[in-house]
């Protein structure tokens, strides 16, 4: 779903980046299967 995403487009390291943001903030993120992960928060 974000690598079509002009941000992800431009940049070829938006994975690092992404798994970055997950380990940063851990206690924001809920495990949902091998490599993917949810928000624990209701998102705008």
């Amino acid at each position: 779903m974000l690598e079509e995403h002009p941000k992800s487009l431009a940049n070829p390291h938006w994975k690092d980046r992404i798994r970055a943001a997950i380990y940063e903030h851990k206690d924001q993120y809920i495990k949902t299967g091998n490599t993917r992960y949810s928000l624990n928060y209701k998102a705008a």
